[in-house]
């Protein structure tokens, strides 16, 4: 189990894909229930590892949508479009 932790772990660090971080931190989910009481540390790792790769891709994900709504508006653009397309970025 540990092996597993510390492959997924490295692969985390390689990729640069979303969708293949987002399975790889289901994955990693799973071996966290899984590791339980008997590798405390490593559960800890686990779990701030997870979070950070969280914060990350939702980053990248607003990051995105606002590049998106930035790249959109135009000076003949009304107030109503602006508002509609900042409600999607929410």
């Amino acid at each position: 189990m540990v092996g597993l932790v510390i492959a997924i772990l490295l692969l985390l660090n390689l990729t640069t894909t979303i969708q293949v971080r987002i399975q790889l931190l289901k994955l990693l989910l799973a071996s966290e229930i899984l590791l339980s009481e008997s590798y405390p540390y490593l559960r800890l790792v686990v779990n701030w590892v997870i979070m950070a790769v969280s914060l990350q891709i939702l980053t990248h994900h607003v990051t995105d949508r606002l590049i998106l709504v930035l790249t959109t508006q135009k000076a003949d653009v009304g107030n109503h479009r602006r508002v509609v397309l900042l409600h999607h970025l929410l």
